[in-house]
């Protein structure tokens, strides 16, 4: 009697626990595509017609693409990386500080 029991309260504590799981993801489904939505990612504008201390340039092989200058290296990386689109190929990039004309950071993508 005592083993069917102590069968029977694992049973429920288990069953118990995987309600209260699955109500958990269940909020989680409703709760993420929401605080996705309303996220607005600061947006940095770069304007060419003033100095600024860097230039991000972003070539395919040996072709410049696109070229960006502003004064945040940390926005001009992110700009640069997300200029790809999605796209396959040799991508590749550096900023330049524009007063010691030295290469701050770069990267490369190869991929097909």
């Amino acid at each position: 009697m005592f083993k069917s029991l102590n069968y029977y309260l694992c049973y429920n504590i288990k069953k118990d626990c995987i309600n209260i799981l699955s109500s958990y993801f269940s909020l989680l489904n409703h709760i993420i595509p929401f605080l996705v939505r309303t996220y607005s990612a600061p947006i940095y504008f770069h304007i060419e017609n003033k100095m600024f201390t860097y230039t991000a340039k972003i070539y395919f092989d040996d072709i410049e693409i696109n070229q960006s200058s502003g004064n945040n290296l940390d926005s001009l990386f992110i700009w640069m990386l997300t200029q790809q689109k999605g796209e396959f190929g040799n991508y590749n990039g550096q900023i330049t500080n524009n007063k010691t004309h030295l290469i701050e950071k770069e990267f490369r993508t190869s991929s097909y």
